[in-house]
């Protein structure tokens, strides 16, 4: 009997010690800790955007090409995202010392005197309308999606006023995409 109560009052002293040193309680008690877990889960979008990097190469165009515009490459940048994000922007700026030329809409000036390029929205673009010059280093609201395709049309042009010379022409742009 000794042995069977000994085994019980161990029994009994676990289960007890448990409610002893506990820092919580289903009843009210004074004084103690008690502590509430929460667990919290967030999935931002994960986006991306192709290609990274494009080189578009006009190769040899004629004076009278570029005079009257009237040689053209598009271009598609997709940005996609594994969840449709809210606010997203896309922000055009000309890179590397180019600039925007003054009341030549969608125009940035190159490395050669005289000759830039001009981006247009293309056909089905995400932003702008078809043919509307860019707008550079200004935010752009582009509609909430999770796939978006931004068309550009560009076009090798003369800068009125200045004189062309031969040679090589080239700029750069970088496309800014925020989202959130």
């Amino acid at each position: 009997m000794l042995r069977i109560l000994s085994v019980s009052i161990f029994l009994v002293a676990g289960t007890a010690s448990s409610f002893i040193f506990a820092d919580s309680f289903t009843s009210s008690k004074n004084g103690g800790k008690l502590k509430s877990i929460i667990t919290m889960t967030v999935n931002t979008p994960t986006c991306a955007i192709q290609p990274h990097n494009q080189h578009i190469d006009f190769k040899r165009i004629t004076t009278s090409e570029l005079l009257n515009e009237s040689r053209n490459l598009t271009t598609t940048i997709s940005f996609e995202c594994g969840t449709t994000p809210a606010g997203i922007s896309l922000e055009v700026t000309p890179v590397g010392g180019n600039n925007v030329v003054p009341g030549q809409p969608g125009v940035i000036d190159s490395t050669l005197t005289g000759a830039g390029f001009k981006l247009r929205w293309g056909k089905s673009s995400a932003v702008g309308a078809e043919n509307q010059a860019v707008e550079y280093n200004t935010p752009l609201t582009l509609p909430a999606a999770r796939i978006s395709n931004i068309n550009l049309v560009i076009t090798p042009v003369a800068i009125k006023g200045i004189s062309t010379t031969s040679g090589p022409s080239q700029t750069q742009v970088n496309l800014t995409i925020n989202y959130s």
